[in-house]
């Protein structure tokens, strides 16, 4: 439930601070780099939120005992097993075993939670400093 309910505040805040940034560039004043960090940090969050719901919504199966038959030769249905971070769904057949979540979302997940945390640090050290 966060993840739906965080991605949407997350995106408020980024657009507040744009529409900041935009008036006071008209304004000629340079938005200082804390704001440009917390920026960048919360778009990242924001990805990485929106991936891990790509991941999760890849795992809503129902009828998991019937997958197999699905894939190309994977046989017949032996057994499932998910996790929640990494996002995992193991779907194991007599023949191979198949991963329902696309190879692409844990990597772009750790990826862009290190990069909102990198930068959340950043944004504290740029704001202590007042640079």
């Amino acid at each position: 439930m966060f993840t739906f309910l965080g991605c949407p505040i997350a995106v408020a805040v980024l657009i507040a601070l744009l529409i900041a940034g935009a008036r006071n560039r008209r304004q000629g004043v340079r938005a200082p780099r804390s704001t440009v960090f917390a920026a960048v940090a919360l778009g990242s969050l924001c990805v990485a939120i929106l991936a891990y719901d790509a991941g999760t919504l890849s795992l809503f199966r129902f009828e998991v005992d019937e997958l197999c038959s699905s894939y190309e030769g994977a046989g017949s249905f032996v057994g499932y097993r998910e996790s929640s971070f990494p996002i995992s769904g193991k779907l194991t057949c007599s023949e191979r075993t198949v991963q329902l979540v696309p190879f692409w979302v844990n990597p772009l997940v750790f990826l862009s939670s290190a990069a909102a945390s990198a930068f959340a640090v950043a944004a504290v050290v740029a704001w202590r400093r007042r640079i």
